[in-house]
């Protein structure tokens, strides 16, 4: 894992996703028009535009990667998008996270952005094919 929001599989990704699919379709769908990360994949979804399981998916590792953010804050009070290098924060910060054990917190951070980015190429490569 790297930064968790600029980089594959990151944050950005997902808000990517939500945009380029507000994009596509925003002109025909007024509903789509909206702000905020979390409501605009809720309106695609509601859409019929993001399957359900996509969605599910998207919302929870948009949330995950946004709370592991908000946890890297608490170890040093700074604005960090960087998975940790070091073992003992890795344990400090799976402590903070409720993981039994800090493998378990990589193997999910690897999991969570191995499938984001393939979601965003997924929806990418839709939405080049259907323009």
């Amino acid at each position: 894992p790297a930064n968790l929001k600029r980089g594959p599989g990151g944050v950005v990704d997902i808000e990517f996703v939500a945009q380029m699919l507000q994009l596509v379709h925003g002109g025909r769908e007024p509903r789509l028009r909206n702000s905020g990360t979390l409501p605009s994949l809720m309106a695609l979804r509601e859409a019929g535009l993001l399957g359900e399981e996509r969605f599910a998916f998207l919302e929870r590792a948009y949330r995950t990667l946004r709370a592991i953010e908000g946890r890297l804050r608490l170890l040093d009070a700074a604005a960090r998008h960087d998975f940790p290098e070091s073992g003992a924060e890795r344990r400090k910060l799976a402590h903070l996270l409720g993981y039994v054990d800090t493998p378990a917190l990589v193997a999910d951070v690897e999991e969570t952005t191995s499938r984001v980015r393939a979601e965003f190429k997924a929806v990418f490569d839709d939405a080049v094919a259907t323009a």
